[in-house]
């Protein structure tokens, strides 16, 4: 689903197709389930960098190296995204929580 067009692959010829109620009832359960791995991630991450000055940290390797560790607080993490264009090559960027608008999807027609 692509800016709220939903499609489907029928499996025996491979093009698009619309899908059936059953198949939309299973993507929208889909996309209302939460995202577990998303929200352990999330879990005592800070937001700003001065909260995670509070989680930084010496660590050792085992093979006598040591190391330093910091959790990236929320505002220096961005989203890198890969767009298929038009003319069949990527667009690759940040998409910096929304702030670039994504181009309009194409229509899909029969």
């Amino acid at each position: 689903m692509v800016q709220g067009v939903q499609v489907a692959i029928d499996p025996s010829t491979g093009r698009l197709r619309e899908p059936t109620a059953d198949e939309r009832a299973a993507l929208a359960r889909a996309f209302a389930a939460p995202n577990v791995t998303a929200s352990k991630l999330a879990v005592g991450q800070p937001r700003t960098a001065a909260e995670a000055k509070s989680t930084f940290r010496s660590v050792s390797l085992g093979n006598g190296v040591r190391a330093k560790a910091v959790r990236v607080p929320q505002e220096l993490m961005s989203s890198v995204v890969a767009e298929r264009l038009p003319d069949g090559s990527l667009s690759i960027h940040h998409d910096d929580h929304g702030v670039q608008a994504s181009p309009a999807a194409p229509e899909v027609a029969k």
